[in-house]
């Protein structure tokens, strides 16, 4: 994936992704819990694990996870959009969001409402 420019691929290094999902993380901080943004920065992590679960674990590792109990989230079937109150932060939650569903688009036959 990764050298082929696959959306697939692992885009940035384990301590560029921590940095990015801490700045994410603060974006949406002290925001009420009951906001659209929370549910659409959670489902767009779930997204992403998935597909890495997918597409970059080998299935002795995919094994490994299902005889010790280690669970993979469940997608939403919700499509989110950006809140009509999105802040500057919110809106890079939302960037990422977009970037982090692109699998729906191949693996189901309708996109996520």
């Amino acid at each position: 994936y990764q050298t082929n420019g696959d959306n697939r691929r692992i885009r940035h290094s384990m301590e560029q992704l921590e940095k990015d999902w801490a700045e994410l993380d603060s974006s949406i901080e002290g925001h009420d819990e009951a906001h659209p943004i929370h549910a659409m920065h959670r489902d767009g992590h779930c997204h992403e694990a998935v597909m890495w679960y997918v597409h970059h674990l080998t299935k002795d590792v995919r094994e490994l996870f299902a005889v010790t109990g280690i669970g993979i989230p469940m997608l939403s079937p919700k499509r989110h959009s950006c809140p009509t109150d999105a802040t500057d932060g919110h809106a890079k939650v939302c960037q990422a969001y977009e970037e982090q569903v692109t699998c729906a688009s191949c693996h189901s036959k309708t996109l996520a409402v």
